[in-house]
């Protein structure tokens, strides 16, 4: 038969024999001679501000229902968030990833046979965007899918806590009542940020996070807390931090002199910085 390009799809559907079209329409078929993608589910990163250090990570067929029911658990002092999600054509291809993460590094995974992990939501959002980029799907994953109002204010809260200029000098205020001396430790906290985001201008980011985040150095890491994190940890939380980058956390809960103290080991490692302190009157 010629000339089959006047007939449109639904001619020629009716020029093929009856059982023909049903088979082919069992088969999945539309008009157009085409399969549509199939798809089960999400795989989605959720964040609870309850559990700072940690992301959970898992499958949903429903993520919006998922997440109704987990935030139904009255023990649960804060509600889930969901960070991202990355839709699926098979149900239960969280496991997979499961095991790709555990096989990077057990010591991710906060309990066995448990969907929660001591990352980042960006650091756990990297690993799904460059599967994404592998199966040539971008396209289906998304951050913030359900536009949350929570991730909005973390955010502002981020910005809002910047120092206003990393070219501004800091200025420690040094008070004293009675026979003891105080600080602001806000301008302290300042200081530490800016002599870090100075080395990270003179040495670039790679290098700073990987002598900050040495795990060898003994003066960042003692056996009671970490100077550094490449995640916000519950000490943290409690204490107090400051996010240089999304993966690189300061604790700023120091005194004036281990401030000094570590921010002139920085400027060892970085010899390139130059930065001194200039103290004001007692207020």
């Amino acid at each position: 038969m010629n000339n089959l390009d006047k007939y449109s799809d639904k001619e020629l559907f009716q020029i093929l024999d009856s059982d023909v079209e049903s088979e082919i329409r069992k088969r999945g078929y539309q008009y157009g001679w085409y399969k549509p993608e199939q798809y089960a589910g999400d795989i989605y990163i959720l964040v609870n501000p309850a559990f700072p250090s940690l992301v959970k990570i898992g499958y949903a067929d429903d993520v919006t229902k998922r997440v109704k029911i987990l935030n139904q658990n009255s023990g649960l002092p804060d509600p889930y968030h969901v960070y991202a999600t990355y839709t699926v054509k098979k149900r239960l291809e969280d496991m997979k990833l499961h095991k790709l993460i555990d096989s990077l590094d057990s010591n991710l995974r906060h309990a066995k046979n448990r969907e929660f992990y001591e990352m980042s939501p960006e650091k756990a959002y990297e690993i799904l965007a460059i599967i994404a980029e592998i199966n040539g799907n971008e396209d289906l994953l998304h951050k913030n899918p359900f536009n949350d109002e929570y991730f909005e204010s973390i955010t502002k809260q981020q910005i809002t806590s910047e120092p206003t200029t990393l070219n501004a000098k800091p200025v420690t205020i040094e008070f004293q009542k009675g026979n003891d001396r105080y600080y602001n430790f806000t301008t302290w906290k300042n200081y530490l940020v800016i002599v870090i985001q100075k080395a990270i201008e003179s040495y670039g980011e790679s290098i700073v996070k990987e002598k900050l985040l040495n795990k060898n150095d003994k003066l960042f890491y003692t056996k009671k807390r970490s100077v550094f994190s490449d995640h916000k940890t519950d000490t943290m939380t409690r204490f107090g931090c400051f996010s240089i980058r999304s993966d690189l956390w300061v604790l700023t809960n120091y005194s004036a002199n281990s401030i000094q103290k570590i921010t002139a080991h920085i400027t060892e490692l970085f010899p390139d910085i130059s930065n001194k302190l200039i103290y004001a009157d007692p207020q």
